[in-house]
């Protein structure tokens, strides 16, 4: 399992990262939100932060199927491979902004509601529609935080689940990188989970 003391832990290290920094959104914690409580899970932090310097940007989200743990460990090991001296990272880095919002919805990892936002029980992967959500805090805060935080286009968007049971993780969707970087992402990605990674279709 990918634990609530393992995000922390994680989130803890990528905020003292000398490559990281506070998105527009966020606080010196990078804390860009908070969800109120509810009869399911008290108020709790949701996380974001950003770096590199290149002209282009990517999102890369984590963990809003709270269940998912082998696409939280692929997220832990991309964003710590990302802010590493592997020169593929730098030549990255140097690329593209990232704006990372790991540990997605943690009222869910509190309730033990698996794929679900805990206040309506609807799948966490389809409330994020711009029209008729407001009603749901963590689609109406998470909206509100991308507004804020990103620019009106992005390279790639990157979002990181598994399938518990399979036989394999998932799909990455690839977009302008390199095969080392693939071929990087996958074995660590085997290494820790055992599963290998499909390329989707479509990826360039």
């Amino acid at each position: 399992m990918f634990t609530n003391a393992r995000w922390d832990a994680a989130i803890a290290r990528w905020r003292a990262s000398p490559h990281t920094s506070p998105t527009a959104s966020g606080n010196a914690q990078f804390v860009v939100g908070t969800l109120p409580s509810n009869a399911y899970a008290p108020a709790m932090s949701m996380y974001g932060f950003k770096f590199g310097t290149g002209p282009e940007a990517i999102s890369v989200t984590g963990n809003v199927h709270v269940d998912e743990h082998a696409g939280a460990h692929a997220y832990e090991g991309f964003m710590d491979w990302l802010l590493g001296d592997d020169p593929a990272a730098v030549r990255l880095r140097a690329a593209y902004t990232f704006y990372a919002y790991p540990k997605l919805n943690p009222q869910a990892r509190y309730a033990g509601a698996s794929r679900t936002e805990v206040t309506t029980g609807e799948d966490a992967n389809r409330i994020w529609e711009t029209t008729g959500r407001d009603g749901i805090p963590l689609s109406k805060q998470m909206r509100d935080i991308w507004q804020a935080d990103l620019p009106t286009r992005l390279a790639a968007v990157m979002d990181f689940h598994d399938y518990p049971g399979g036989a394999w993780g998932g799909q990455a969707y690839f977009y302008k990188e390199t095969t080392k970087f693939e071929e990087m992402l996958t074995a660590r990605y085997l290494a820790r989970t055992g599963r290998t990674i499909e390329r989707g279709p479509g990826a360039v």
